[in-house]
């Protein structure tokens, strides 16, 4: 009777508490995602800022024309796509290529997105480790400050 009843308690110690960590992880990607909606959109507002200043001093003088302007537009472009593409996967809005077969169950169906959620960036992690072409190890050899005369 009391060893049952010590395991049971144990067990809804242990359900309580995992719930607290699962409800406090939501939160912090509740905040994050919040943190990331704001970055976004002051990179917008920045962005505007280098392109508007290209076009007039293309067309007038009134503007120099500043060399820093499409290296800062080209900057914040290029994390707008990468915090958009965070925030799409998020949502289930990025686009997906199905070249698998539909899976039938749901347990399924959660397998194949978490699949192919993930292997992109396992892809391009094996891809930076072990590179495969030839010009890609030379570029690398090269990069390290080896050269191949001697």
């Amino acid at each position: 009777g009391t060893e049952g009843e010590g395991r049971c308690a144990t067990s809804l110690i242990r359900n309580e508490l995992v719930k607290i960590l699962i409800d406090g992880f939501y939160r912090l990607l509740q905040v994050l995602l919040a943190l990331l909606m704001v970055l976004l959109t002051l990179l917008m507002a920045l962005l505007i800022v280098p392109v508007t200043l290209q076009i007039v001093s293309r067309f007038t003088d009134l503007v120099p024309r500043y060399v820093w302007t499409k290296e800062l537009a080209r900057f914040a472009f290029i994390w707008i796509i990468m915090m958009g593409s965070m925030i799409a996967v998020r949502d289930g809005s990025h686009f997906d290529l199905e070249i698998l077969p539909p899976a039938s169950t749901p347990r399924g169906r959660e397998l194949l997105r978490m699949t192919s959620t993930c292997s992109p960036s396992i892809s391009r992690g094996r891809s930076r480790a072990w590179p495969t072409s030839s010009s890609s190890a030379k570029s690398s050899w090269s990069t390290c400050g080896c050269s191949g005369a001697t």
